[in-house]
Parts: C-alpha cells; structure tokens; sequence
C-alpha cells in the first residue's frame, strides 16, 4: 500500500509541470476568428474591465503597516539606547564592579545581587529626587535652589535604599516561590 503512495505521489508531481502548461481553453472548437485576434492588446477590453490595479486601500494599509513598524523598530531602538547607558552609568559610578567583589568576596550570588539592587536604588532615587526637588522648588518657592538640591538628594538616597530592600525582598519571595512551583511539577 505505501509502494502504490508513492508510486502515485511520484506520477502527480512529475505530471504537474504538464498540467500547468497545457491550454486551458478547447483548441479544437476555435474558428479562423479567434487565431487572427490579438489577445494581449488594450483594445478589445470593455470600460467596466479596465487594467487599472490602483487601489487606494491597499496604499493606505501599506503606509499604515510601515509606519507600525518604524514606530516599533523605533522604540526598540530607544529601548535598547536606554540599557546600555543604564548599564554604562552603573559601571561608571561602580555599582557593577562593587556588587561583583561583594559576590566573589563573600562567595554568594544571593548577596552580590542585593548589593546590585540596594545600590542601583539609592543612585537612581539620588539623580531622580536631586532632580525633581530643585523643579518642585521653582514651583512653590519653598527654599533655596542648593537646600532643595541637598535635601532632594538626601531624601533621595534614604529612599532609594529602602525601596531597594524591598524590591530585593519581593524578588527574593518571588524566586522561592517560582522555584518551589517548579518542584512540584
């Protein structure tokens, strides 16, 4: 049975090159009319059945489609741009090269990792409120620019820490549990 599979499958795929070429329309019933008759010509179409391929929706749905993609290449571009200088400022102020010795020198991921996040924190909640207090500041006129400076920053790296024990915390409760839910299956 698989022998005869073949052997028709064989038959079909070497016979499809000649029914591809073969003439669609009964060569035997044509009069003298239709072999003197230009069939490739503009002429003998009627107005309804132009040749015309214009449509405007296709147009639109193209430009639509490109500038979907140029929007989304766009953003991974950005994206991508905003990694690399967050990962290029961590090594400079050297919170990469001070979480990598508190690993090696302790010999723990878990603490290493901790270090990375603590401090990524503190300096991203330094350069934000260091930032946002001076503008507040202009604003309401609380103090002057250097003591909202001072005090952003302050407030800043307070905060910039505690947020990363917590999220150090969550992280650490998430992967137990993740891990946890793994072993079970």
């Amino acid at each position: 049975m698989k022998q005869l599979q073949i052997i028709i499958l064989t038959l079909l795929l070497l016979a499809s090159p000649s029914i591809i070429y073969t003439n669609s329309i009964n060569t035997l019933s044509q009069g003298a009319t239709l072999q003197n008759k230009d069939t490739l010509s503009a002429n003998n179409q009627t107005p309804e059945h132009s040749d015309d391929d214009f449509a405007p929706g296709l147009l639109f749905f193209a430009l639509f489609a490109l500038g979907c993609i140029c929007v989304f290449v766009g953003t991974g571009i950005m994206l991508t741009l905003i990694a690399a200088l967050m990962f290029i400022g961590l090594a400079a102020l050297g919170v990469l090269s001070t979480s990598l010795i508190v690993m090696l020198h302790k010999k723990s991921f878990e603490k290493g990792f901790k270090t990375f996040i603590v401090l990524g924190c503190s300096f991203a909640g330094f350069f934000a409120l260091a930032l946002l207090f001076p503008f507040v500041n202009y604003i309401t006129h609380w103090a002057t620019f250097e003591r909202a400076v001072l005090t952003g920053a302050t407030i800043g790296t307070v905060s910039g820490f505690v947020a990363g024990q917590i999220v150090f915390t969550i992280v650490r409760r998430l992967a137990l549990y993740l891990k946890n839910g793994f072993e079970r299956i």
